[in-house]
């Protein structure tokens, strides 16, 4: 895939995202208070170092500020005729923003998919027993909602850092899941 570069209206019009991922600032020339002019050559920004999403920092408008790569890609190279608010990494890698793994969502498509994929620690949805009786929540939300047990609570029992959560024990639910599967039953 050959690597194509857009010139980006967000930052300024002094960077150029390309469709692998990669920002480069702009040549151009600058004047400093003092009226010395200096030029600046074209240049590839290094990405900063994370352990969440690759970001890099730029200066717009005289102030240096985080950008997420990923997003800045998507904005230059995946449709987003909704207005939808987030970005959606295909495969579940961070690391890779090529605008073919990415596709805009909502928050709700977002979190669905970071539990379909077990990228997420707080998936939904989640499910309690108590004394032999399952409950089952569409959400971590939902479930906090239901119960008053804290949503760290709950994410700490269902990720087995502790044993139970409000007295109750706690799992991540896969979709179609029996409760029975919890308490160790075959579904009827």
């Amino acid at each position: 895939m050959s690597e194509i570069w857009i010139e980006s209206k967000t930052l300024a019009g002094r960077y150029m995202v390309s469709s692998l991922g990669r920002i480069k600032r702009m040549a151009h020339v600058s004047t400093t208070l003092s009226g010395i002019t200096k030029s600046y050559p074209e240049r590839l920004i290094q990405r900063a170092k994370s352990k969440d999403y690759p970001r890099i920092i730029l200066k717009v408008d005289g102030k240096a500020k985080a950008y997420l790569v990923h997003r800045l890609v998507a904005e230059m190279f995946v449709p987003n005729p909704n207005d939808l608010p987030c970005i959606n990494h295909k495969d579940g890698d961070k690391s890779n923003p090529h605008p073919e793994n990415l596709e805009w969502c909502t928050h709700q498509e977002n979190m669905a998919h970071a539990a379909a994929t077990g990228l997420s620690d707080c998936a939904v949805p989640v499910q309690s027993a108590k004394h032999g009786l399952g409950m089952w929540f569409p959400s971590l939300e939902s479930a906090v909602r239901h119960t008053g047990v804290s949503k760290p609570c709950i994410c700490a029992a269902a990720k087995k850092r502790q044993k139970t959560a409000g007295g109750m024990v706690w799992d991540y639910a896969a979709s179609g899941m029996f409760f029975g599967d919890l308490l160790g039953e075959e579904a009827a």
